[in-house]
């Protein structure tokens, strides 16, 4: 189903509950840093436009538009590289 974003343990199942802890870390798995929504730099940090803010990222929230990522780092890499091509396209 996806992994954690802390220590990358994979998760299984359907669905992620509110407070469902990762079985390997013990972190919240509903947290917006696990969902593949979560894009920092965007409206509240989230694709899904949001309207409450969630002030801890890495804290349980009860966000009906979670859904569990791939744990994380791969997706903040994908949006550092596309990022840079972008600036390095204005900077011509």
């Amino acid at each position: 189903m996806g992994a954690c974003h802390h220590c990358h343990a994979e998760i299984t199942g359907e669905t992620v509950d509110f407070h469902e802890l990762c079985p390997v870390c013990h972190k919240p798995l509903h947290s917006c840093v696990n969902c593949k929504f979560y894009a920092p730099g965007s409206y509240h940090d989230c694709h899904e436009g949001v309207e409450e803010l969630q002030e801890d990222k890495e804290d349980e929230n009860f966000c009906d538009w979670f859904e569990l990522g791939d744990g994380g780092p791969a997706n903040q890499e994908n949006h550092d590289a596309a990022r840079a091509r972008l600036e390095a396209l204005f900077k011509s």
